[in-house]
């Protein structure tokens, strides 16, 4: 790795992450603040007949939409947050890893930059500590957020310990996402498109999660998206991270890795 590559990508896009964290922030505190508003109009009572319907419990339960968990803060943080926050964070996060390949083969400066003396193992790990490096500010400090503003509004004790845990699936899902973003830009010719793309598959990953908890004949549609393997039944009494689900996160970040980095090391920048 080389370090004043390093520092120039990771300034380069510093500013984008303090501002798409910014946003993390607000929403997290405004929603946290309406919890307790909601609790105390009864709007959160009110709308337990509907949920409870016969015909849209079982979807309802599917969404995460249950009474113990909207009068819950930290079941209200996963139902209203953790959806914002996942979706903004991957947002970023693939973003960021295209620009930070695409970019220079679009503005066509990658001839320049691969003219120097760096290898280009140095730069593609210059350009992903960098890319790293934002992905963990970013959770952090929205962790950070998370955390206080639940102390905040709270109006019971919680367990800390859960919120902590799911946490972690916000970074799994925020590198998974960046690691798309790797592979993308790393065969794409002069990263044409690849902007308007990168927001398509993280709400269309969305979507389909979405759509897998309709019903349990659906339930096949969400194994290709990252939202599915987050575990938001997060009021058990051992909430922990899910093994298997953990496997697939790992598993899937490094080999985007790995088949961005064999790909760079061959890709022929002037076509």
């Amino acid at each position: 790795m080389n370090g004043n590559l390093f520092r120039m990508e990771f300034a380069r896009y510093r500013n984008s992450m303090l501002i798409w964290t910014a946003l993390v922030s607000i929403l997290i505190i405004i929603d946290l603040a309406l919890f307790q508003i909601f609790l105390k109009e009864g709007i959160i009572k009110s709308i337990e007949p509907i949920i409870n319907q016969p015909l849209l419990a079982p979807m309802m339960k599917g969404f995460g939409l249950e009474i113990q968990k909207l009068t819950n803060i930290l079941g209200f943080y996963v139902i209203r947050n953790t959806p914002l926050i996942l979706l903004i964070t991957g947002i970023f996060s693939i973003l960021t890893s295209i620009s930070l390949f695409a970019n220079e083969e679009y503005e066509k400066t990658a001839e320049f930059l691969y003219t120097k003396p760096l290898t280009r193992s140095e730069i593609f790990a210059s350009k992903v500590f960098a890319v790293v490096s934002l992905i963990l500010i970013m959770n952090i400090i929205t962790i950070a957020v998370g955390y206080f503003s639940l102390e905040i509004f709270k109006n019971q004790d919680y367990n800390k310990q859960s919120f902590f845990i799911h946490s972690i699936y916000g970074l799994f899902t925020s590198f998974t996402f960046a690691g798309f973003g790797l592979a993308f830009a790393s065969v794409a010719k002069r990263g044409r498109g690849l902007f308007a793309l990168s927001v398509g598959i993280v709400m269309g990953a969305y979507f389909l999660d979405l759509m897998s908890k309709v019903a349990k004949s659906t339930e096949f549609i969400g194994y290709i998206s990252p939202f599915f393997y987050v575990d938001n039944n997060i009021l058990v009494n051992d909430y922990t991270l899910n093994s298997n689900n953990t496997l697939i996160f790992i598993s899937a970040i490094l080999v985007l890795t790995l088949f961005s980095y064999r790909k760079f090391l061959k890709k022929d920048i002037l076509s």
